[in-house]
Order: structure tokens, then sequence, then C-alpha cells
């Protein structure tokens, strides 16, 4: 009898709670809205008693279902009953207690069936305790969802199927969250969140990182202006003008020439350049000689091809004066003099093959005995030769004022690096042979710079062109002080210049 009457125990609650709210709907639609029906009421006007047996049916099944739910609670509470007291049994036998028998603890109630007919009764009503417990978490954790995310999802009938134990599933809906995909603004909030809180952190920001960040902008920004607007810079930064040149200060990061990868150079403003500083119909200014993309300083354009060849023959026949101002890397020894070594180009071979300029010099020294040889010359070798006085020097840089008597691609930057050993500041190309690479700095540089190494390729080349002297039909002397972020690093380095 018992056996049989298992199954229903776990739709019993629902149905319950059905026939008890089909009762409590019958009296509160009996005699309409529970008025009395006054006597002497023909039958015609009565109103109808409908579902008057049900009534009698539901509370007698409600009685049915209260007695099944209290047998089931009394079975349940006898097999956790026996299992406790089959346990101890056990415990006190292996403790060497004798028969098992139990001589403290509480008494258990005597049962009224079997052990194994406890056993085998007690089982269907577990399973339905459980079922009430995952439908309850399901449910709580349905509604955390739903607060998290205003998604509705359907509950799986795999995740019912998973969980046996009644608290289980309620821990597990309690403590765990699964991974919601992120969506485009909430990534983008959290970024915004944690850029301004490195913002916060920055308190102080480094002056020197700022420099290169801005130095760096504007070299992009020189390539991606309008040539209007570059033409425009170059005239406001003009040194000097009259009926034949024009001397500009070049910015740093410009190009003289165009090439790959080269979308404005000084020589594609020229045309520009004259019409702003003339009329419309003027001729495009001409090149007279050339500087590095990352030297700044004096540069002397010609008005017309006739000036141009004149002021050539000029810097060919070493009848100009250039002075320029270097930051080198050491103190070079000795601290004045003149280095006169031949320059060619030559491949350097590395896992990235490229060229370089390099030293060809026409002497060497014999390893027997030391005493100088005479080498045979190099016919791609250009004769070079540099001045150099050392001004100042300080946390392992100095302050080198150079006077360059020819005029070889790279001559200055060739001649400090494998010339003296003293490479100039941020020149990264030349300061190593064999490879691409930053450049170097020693400790107390960077400290003076505040400057990390992995920091230092970002360096810019401190090499300016600061003075000139033209011999024209009078001799005219240029000068043009060193940009903010040269100035700036002689500070930094403390290098004096007060008296240069």
């Amino acid at each position: 009898m018992l056996l049989s009457c298992s199954p229903p125990f776990d739709w019993t609650g629902e149905l319950k709670h059905r026939l008890r709210a089909s009762a409590n709907g019958w009296k509160r639609g009996r005699g309409e809205g529970g008025r009395k029906i006054a006597a002497g009421t023909p039958p015609e006007a009565r109103p109808e008693r409908r579902g008057y047996w049900l009534r009698w049916v539901s509370l007698g099944c409600l009685s049915f279902f209260d007695w099944l739910t209290g047998l089931k609670h009394r079975l349940c509470a006898a097999s956790i009953g026996w299992e406790s007291l089959e346990g101890r049994r056990k415990m006190a036998a292996a403790r060497g207690g004798g028969n098992g028998n139990l001589s403290r603890g509480p008494p258990f109630a005597p049962q009224p069936l079997g052990e194994q007919s406890v056993a085998q009764l007690s089982t269907p009503f577990d399973w339905t305790s459980g079922l009430k417990y995952r439908l309850r978490s399901t449910a709580i954790g349905q509604k955390e969802k739903e607060r998290a995310g205003g998604r509705k999802m359907a509950v799986a009938s795999s995740g019912l199927r998973r969980c046996w134990r009644p608290g289980a599933a309620l821990h597990r809906a309690a403590h765990t969250k699964r991974a919601e995909p992120l969506r485009a603004e909430d990534l983008a909030e959290r970024l915004r969140a944690r850029r301004s809180e490195e913002e916060k952190r920055e308190t102080r920001p480094d002056p020197a990182r700022r420099r290169l960040r801005e130095l760096a902008a504007l070299s992009e920004r020189l390539q991606r202006v309008h040539p209007n607007v570059l033409a425009k810079a170059l005239r406001r930064g003009a040194v000097y003008q009259d009926e034949e040149i024009v001397v500009i200060n070049k910015p740093y990061g410009l190009p003289v020439h165009g090439g790959p990868g080269v979308k404005n150079s000084v020589a594609d403003v020229l045309p520009i350049l004259a019409k702003m500083l003339e009329n419309l119909k003027a001729q495009p200014l001409q090149l007279c000689h050339r500087l590095d993309k990352e030297t700044t300083g004096l540069m002397v354009l010609a008005r017309s091809e006739e000036a141009a060849e004149k002021i050539r023959l000029l810097f060919k026949t070493r009848q100009v004066e250039k002075v320029y101002w270097a930051i080198s890397v050491g103190v070079p020894d000795p601290t004045e003099g003149i280095v006169e070594i031949p320059i060619m180009e030559k491949q350097v071979q590395s896992h990235q093959p490229h060229y370089k300029m390099t030293l060809a010099p026409n002497y060497r020294l014999a390893p027997e005995d030391g005493k100088v040889l005479k080498m045979r010359k190099n016919r791609h070798a250009e004769s070079a030769v540099t001045r150099f006085r050392v001004l100042g020097s300080s946390s392992a840089c100095s302050l080198l004022e150079l006077q360059p008597i020819t005029g070889v691609k790279h001559q200055i930057r060739v001649h400090l690096a494998y010339g003296l050993g003293c490479p100039v500041l941020g020149d990264h190309k030349y300061s190593h042979w064999s490879k691409l690479a930053p450049q170097k700095l020693p400790e107390i540089t960077l400290k003076r710079l505040k400057l990390a190494q992995s920091k230092a390729r970002h360096v810019p080349l401190h090499l300016h062109a600061l003075r000139l002297s033209l011999p024209l039909r009078q001799r005219v002397d240029l000068f043009c002080k060193p940009p903010p972020f040269f100035q700036k690093t002689l500070e930094k380095l403390e290098l004096d210049i007060a008296d240069k």
C-alpha cells in the first residue's frame, strides 16, 4: 500500500494548493457575493449552486494528502534515525564495545517497521525533497541573472538532472557566476576608467618623456600637414633673405629630399615658399646644400639657378665657414684637434643587411711593433676633415663645437662615433656597427635625463647647425640658436653654455 502511494508525493503539494484555491473560490462565489437567499424566493430566481459537491471532494482530498504528507515526514525521520543508530553501533563495535550495543546516547524510539522496510520506504521521499530544493535553487539563480543582465533565460532540463542533493544546487546557485560576454559599451567604460586611474597616478609626469613624445608627434605632423602649412612654418622660421639667398631654420624630423615613405620635404615646398616670400610669379627656390633629417639649424636656399650655382661652388671650394654644436656621449681625448680620415659607404653584413658610412683610413698600426704603416687608398673613399673642440663636459657627456672643412655625407656623425669613440647623443645608427639598435647610455646620463634604457630609442639626435659665414658681396654671418629640446638637454646634463 505504502509503496504504491510513494509516486504521488512529488505532485501532491501543487495539487493540494489547487484544491484549496478551488474551495476558497467556491466559498467566495456562494450565494452572489456571500449574501443569504431570502425565504420564499422562487426556484428560477435562485442562483445555481455550481460545484457544491466539489467542495466536499476537495476537503476530503485535502485531508487525505495532509495525512500522506505527515506519513512522509514520519518515514523520513525514521530513516534518518535508523541511519544514525546504525552508524553508532558500527563505531562502538569498531572500538571494541562487544556486540555493538550503545551504552550512551539518546534513546531511539521503537521502530514500527523493519530496517529493510524503512530503507525501502524512505527512498521515494528523498528525491521529492531534492527536486523541491533544485527547483528553488534554479529560481534563485534565474532571479540573480535577471537582476544582473536584464535577460531572462530558460531553465535547462539538464540542469535539473545534475544535482540530486538538496543543498548542492542551492550552494552552487548562490556562489557560482557564469562568465557573460562583454558588450562594447562596457569594455569602453572599463578602458576609460583605467585610463583615468593611470592619469591620477601620474601626478608629476616626466618632462623628458613628454618632450620626446612632442618631438615624435612633431615629426609625424610634418609628414601629414598640407604643403602650404609647411611652407608657412618655414617662412616664419626664416633667418635671413636678400636678392640672392634665403636662409631658413630647418626643424627637426623634416627631410631635405623626398624618398620612399616621405610625403613632405623641403624640396617639395620650395615653389610654394618662393611665392609666399615674393609673389605668385616668383621662381622656385633652389637647394644649395643638404642637412640630415634629424639635424636642425641653418640651411641656405637660392632664389635663382645662377645664385644656387654660385653658393654650391663656395661650399665645394671650402669657402663657407660652418659651425655645429653637438652633444656627444663621452669626452673626446684629446679635447681639441682635427679628425682627417676618409669616409666611404659600405654594406653591413648582419641579420638585417643595411648600408652605413664608415672610415676608410690611409694608415694603420703594425701589430708587431706598433709602427704606422701606409695603406692603399680606397677609390670609393672621400676625403673628410673635421675640426672639434670640447666646450664642456658633465654627466658622461660633452658639448662639442664642430667645424666640418669638407662636406661628406654623415661626416660629423661618423668621425665622432668611429674616429673619436664619442657618438652624438641620440645617434642610434652609428652607435653600433653590426646591428641596428638603440644607443646604450651611461647610468649617470640616464639618471640626469630621467629616462630608462628601454626608452633611450626615443632620444633625438642632438646635432645643430649653429653658425654660417658666406663670402658674398659682403660677408654674411648668420646665427641660429639651438631648438628647445637641445637646450633642455643641456640643462639636464648641467652643461653650462652661458659664456659660449
